[in-house]
């Protein structure tokens, strides 16, 4: 498999049988089950993330997309980047405050990482926005509207739209 990249607001109804999403999805995911990855928004809320990450998996396996094993990236194993990409068939890329997954994803390098990752991501609103080459992050608190702060940001290069 090549790399597949679906990019969607949120996740609907993977059940519904005129969800284009979920049919198109159907064609990659893997027959015998998918390893699946969750890169964190929120790389510090652990147990959040964790609750997120167990809603997608409750969520793939109800719609019949069969998960034998899912993790999520985040600041307890961001040292291991490369080897769990090398390691899931499946990454998601969570939705969540857009600046502060940018940041992560900088930290941890993932723009040149994912490069070579052969699978399937999925980024779901903010992780949508940072899948971009060039990533616009519109203000959404009052704390973003100040002129130091950075609207235009380097993302994942995985669409230049």
């Amino acid at each position: 498999m090549s790399k597949i990249c679906f990019l969607t607001s949120k996740l609907m109804d993977l059940k519904d049988g005129n969800n284009e999403f979920a049919v198109q999805l159907r064609e990659f995911w893997p027959m015998e089950g998918a390893k699946l990855l969750v890169a964190a928004s929120y790389q510090d809320s652990h147990v959040k993330t964790d609750e997120v990450a167990e809603e997608f998996v409750r969520d793939f396996s109800a719609a019949g997309f069969s998960v034998i094993q899912h993790l999520v990236l985040d600041t307890r194993n961001e040292d291991k980047a490369v080897q769990l990409l090398e390691e899931y068939d499946v990454v998601v890329l969570m939705g969540g405050y857009v600046p502060l997954q940018n940041e992560f994803f900088q930290k941890i390098q993932l723009r040149e990482k994912i490069q070579k990752f052969d699978g399937i991501i999925i980024g779901i609103s903010a992780g949508s926005m940072n899948s971009a080459d060039v990533v616009y992050v519109q203000p959404e608190y009052d704390e973003d509207v100040r002129e130091d702060f950075v609207k235009f940001r380097e993302g994942l290069n995985l669409t230049k739209v």
